[in-house]
């Protein structure tokens, strides 16, 4: 290879790793720049929003449950507010049948008990819907009684109330548990209830 050549060569990949630094430095001033508007920019549109678990968890979404008290009569419902910080910059989008983002259900995962669950129709694709940004509230009413009850005698079976409703959960210690309507919604640690 000749000295002109190599020359030729070294001033190529000179050029290269430039441009790739450049590259580079573009990124992250665009990054930067992006993360910093985030904050005093207007939601963006719902089409432009991530779709993805770690987008919103990077983009500092969380929520929190709040209840008056954590003890219950068994058969009462337990009346729960899911907040939800929303500092991502961009409104969250979910969809479903109801109004409500959250559905919530109270679990005994030692005895293998479980209640109904109430709040959204999460299977339901109905109007799509946003969780504003900012801090907002969805209160959450759960059921207190079983998932399931039957009418037949079959052994080993939980039996329907008298009336055909199902029978309240036994006194013990539960998790209340929160679901979102999709995968990017921020969910709140689980809370302990107690019924009497």
């Amino acid at each position: 290879m000749t000295d002109h050549s190599k020359s030729i060569r070294q001033i190529s990949l000179v050029l290269s790793r430039l441009r790739f630094c450049l590259g580079l430095c573009s990124l992250v001033v665009a990054v930067s720049c992006g993360i910093a508007g985030a904050s005093k920019a207007t939601p963006e549109p719902a089409e432009a929003i991530p779709s993805t678990p770690e987008a919103w968890l990077s983009g500092q979404s969380q929520a929190r449950l709040e209840v008056e008290r954590t003890t219950f009569a068994s058969g009462e419902w337990v009346n729960v507010v899911v907040v939800v910080a929303n500092y991502s910059g961009a409104e969250i989008p979910y969809q479903t049948c109801g109004n409500l983002p959250y559905s919530g259900y109270l679990e005994d995962g030692d005895a293998g008990v479980r209640s109904g669950e109430t709040g959204s129709q999460l299977t339901c694709m109905g109007e799509p819907r946003q969780i504003p940004v900012g801090e907002s509230s969805w209160s959450v009413r759960v059921p207190t009684t079983l998932l399931s009850c039957t009418r037949s005698d079959a052994i080993g079976v939980v039996g329907c109330t008298s009336d055909g409703l199902l029978p309240n959960l036994p006194a013990g210690r539960y998790a209340l548990r929160i679901e979102g309507a999709n995968e990017v919604l921020p969910i709140p640690p689980t809370l302990d209830i107690e019924l009497e």
